[in-house]
């Protein structure tokens, strides 16, 4: 998008069919453009600028406050948001990444989400968070738009019992012998 305005202003005072056109390689970018329209749209109506400077100066809370004002926007969009403005290290998870991390056991159920976000971060390093966020993104909202969502395979689920290989052969070998 960079390369089609010349700022973020240009941007707000753009149609959404050219913000939407500028993001053509997003997925869902009408969407995104709408949202970006009136994400630029409440910055400038409430701070005259286009600039989230404001926010640095800014506590934590007030900052949080001040972004759940903007329409549509969502508590990953936010920490998204936070992570740049204020430098928190952190992967934002939408509620529905979390859920699908916890069932690929790469999170914990009893961790809190922000906890969660956190050692993500930790793991994959600043570079990679929002390559990471925007693939697991993509991943939760084609598998949640599914009409018949699929299984994970047995390996990667956590339904399935946690019993070692050595353990089977060890029941198997029990039962065979027990007829």
């Amino acid at each position: 998008m960079k390369s089609e305005f010349v700022d973020w202003n240009e941007v707000r005072v753009s149609v959404i069919r050219d913000i939407q056109i500028g993001l053509r390689n997003s997925y869902d970018s009408l969407e995104l453009a709408v949202f970006i329209k009136n994400f630029l749209e409440f910055i400038h109506g409430e701070l005259r600028e286009i600039s989230l400077e404001y926010l640095r100066e800014e506590n934590l809370s007030d900052t949080k406050q001040f972004l759940k004002q903007i329409k549509g926007i969502k508590p990953a969009t936010i920490e998204m948001v936070l992570m740049h403005v204020k430098e928190r290290p952190v992967l934002p998870l939408t509620l529905e990444m979390e859920k699908l991390l916890v069932k690929l056991s790469l999170a914990k159920k009893t961790e809190t989400r922000d906890r969660k976000g956190k050692r993500l971060y930790d793991l994959v390093g600043p570079e990679k968070v929002i390559p990471l966020h925007h693939y697991l993104l993509y991943h939760t909202n084609v598998y949640e738009k599914m009409t018949e969502p699929e299984e994970l395979p047995a390996d990667l689920s956590l339904s399935r019992s946690r019993t070692s290989p050595a353990k089977k052969s060890k029941t198997s070998a029990k039962k065979k012998t027990s007829r």
